[in-house]
């Protein structure tokens, strides 16, 4: 008997991380399609199998959606997977991306309620947080708010040291971010020489085409 137990508690626990690594591998497989491919409506007819439903919660289907929806920019489908989402259980750190998204795409349409709202939520899941990555994730989260909702000029300095110490897209992303500081305050040269800096290194990336954008009217700052 006792070592019939320890045989199935084996068997689980291979099962277990069997569904653990093939989890990871389908997440890498559809994020290389919605990210690199940059096809979000394919990614959302695979995300239509129904034998995700063996590996996958119906909430973590739902967020996996959501990452289309915002690329698509349709303001209903993200809204309405806004108020599933906030009903469904999601695991620590699905909540973390969640919020993550939900602040960046309220920021961005300047909703202070709901981005602060998004934000605070951020702040009680990472409260006395330890890995560099989740106080990274809170720090950019701050930086967010400061930028597009708060319009706070006094971040640019800050902006400025952390793109000296990036690199690749996080620092495209940065320079960005000071282009449109210098828009909020009409310094157009700054502007351009901002976005010149951010498109090196945002070639490839969705940034690309909104930086070009961007250069042909810097008005085009105050939608991204």
């Amino acid at each position: 008997m006792y070592k019939l137990v320890i045989a199935i508690t084996i068997l689980i626990v291979v099962f277990i991380m069997f569904l653990f690594k093939l989890r990871k591998q389908t997440i890498s497989e559809l994020n290389k399609v919605l990210l690199i491919d940059n096809n979000p409506k394919l990614y959302l007819e695979l995300l239509n199998n129904k034998r995700l439903n063996l590996l996958f919660e119906k909430a973590s289907i739902e967020h996996l959606r959501l990452k289309a929806y915002l690329i698509l920019n349709d303001e209903k489908l993200i809204e309405d997977s806004f108020d599933k989402l906030d009903q469904m259980k999601l695991s620590k750190g699905e909540r973390v991306e969640y919020n993550t998204l939900k602040l960046s795409y309220y920021a961005k349409k300047v909703n202070a309620e709901k981005s602060k709202e998004a934000l605070e939520e951020l702040e009680i899941l990472l409260d006395n947080a330890r890995t560099e990555e989740s106080k990274e994730i809170l720090k950019d989260a701050k930086i967010i708010y400061e930028v597009y909702v708060a319009k706070n000029n006094t971040v640019h300095k800050e902006l400025q040291k952390l793109s000296k110490e990036q690199n690749g897209l996080k620092k495209g992303i940065t320079l960005f971010r000071l282009a449109k500081l210098s828009n909020y305050q009409g310094n157009n040269d700054s502007v351009n020489k901002y976005l010149n800096e951010a498109l090196k290194y945002s070639k490839g990336s969705t940034y690309e085409l909104i930086i070009e954008e961007c250069l042909k009217d810097n008005s085009k700052l105050n939608e991204y």
